[in-house]
Protein backbone atom coordinates (compact mmCIF):
# COMPACT_ATOMS: atom_id res chain seq x y z
CA UNK A 1 0.00 0.00 0.00
CA UNK A 2 3.19 2.75 -0.80
CA UNK A 3 4.33 2.70 2.72
CA UNK A 4 0.89 3.08 4.59
CA UNK A 5 -0.69 0.61 6.95
CA UNK A 6 -4.41 -0.62 8.42
CA UNK A 7 -4.21 2.67 10.38
CA UNK A 8 -3.90 4.76 7.36
CA UNK A 9 -6.61 3.22 5.66
CA UNK A 10 -9.82 5.89 5.17
CA UNK A 11 -12.32 4.11 3.42
CA UNK A 12 -13.36 0.23 2.64
CA UNK A 13 -15.41 -0.77 -0.08
CA UNK A 14 -16.89 -4.67 0.66
CA UNK A 15 -18.38 -6.93 -1.87
CA UNK A 16 -20.02 -10.00 -0.43
CA UNK A 17 -21.22 -12.84 -3.45
CA UNK A 18 -24.04 -13.05 -1.08
CA UNK A 19 -26.11 -10.77 1.83
CA UNK A 20 -25.71 -14.26 4.00
CA UNK A 21 -22.14 -13.33 4.75
CA UNK A 22 -22.52 -9.71 6.64
CA UNK A 23 -22.43 -10.92 9.64
CA UNK A 24 -18.69 -12.86 8.98
CA UNK A 25 -17.47 -10.18 7.26
CA UNK A 26 -18.05 -7.88 9.87
CA UNK A 27 -16.34 -10.20 12.81
CA UNK A 28 -13.26 -9.83 10.79
CA UNK A 29 -13.41 -6.01 9.87
CA UNK A 30 -13.43 -5.89 13.47
CA UNK A 31 -10.40 -7.62 13.45
CA UNK A 32 -8.35 -5.33 11.31
CA UNK A 33 -9.97 -2.11 11.87
CA UNK A 34 -10.58 -0.19 15.11
CA UNK A 35 -12.70 2.77 16.15
CA UNK A 36 -13.06 5.40 14.45
CA UNK A 37 -13.69 3.02 11.67
CA UNK A 38 -12.93 3.49 8.03
CA UNK A 39 -15.66 5.16 5.76
CA UNK A 40 -17.04 1.74 4.59
CA UNK A 41 -19.54 0.87 1.88
CA UNK A 42 -20.32 -3.28 1.66
CA UNK A 43 -22.56 -4.30 -1.69
CA UNK A 44 -23.70 -7.78 -2.35
CA UNK A 45 -23.24 -9.46 -6.12
CA UNK A 46 -21.89 -11.65 -8.05
CA UNK A 47 -18.01 -11.96 -8.17
CA UNK A 48 -16.05 -12.68 -11.11
CA UNK A 49 -14.04 -15.37 -9.98
CA UNK A 50 -15.75 -18.29 -9.48
CA UNK A 51 -15.91 -19.45 -5.63
CA UNK A 52 -14.93 -16.17 -4.32
CA UNK A 53 -16.96 -14.61 -1.58
CA UNK A 54 -15.21 -11.23 -0.76
CA UNK A 55 -13.53 -8.51 -2.74
CA UNK A 56 -12.40 -5.75 -0.52
CA UNK A 57 -11.13 -2.27 -2.08
CA UNK A 58 -9.42 0.15 0.48
CA UNK A 59 -8.23 3.24 0.14
CA UNK A 60 -5.58 4.95 2.51
CA UNK A 61 -3.83 8.11 2.94
CA UNK A 62 -0.31 8.64 3.05
CA UNK A 63 1.12 9.20 6.18
CA UNK A 64 2.74 12.39 6.46
CA UNK A 65 6.52 12.47 6.44
CA UNK A 66 8.30 12.55 10.29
Amino acid sequence: MAGCELVDVIKVCGYLARSGLIDEYNEIYRQYFTPPYPARTTVACELVVPGMLVQVDAFARIPAAE
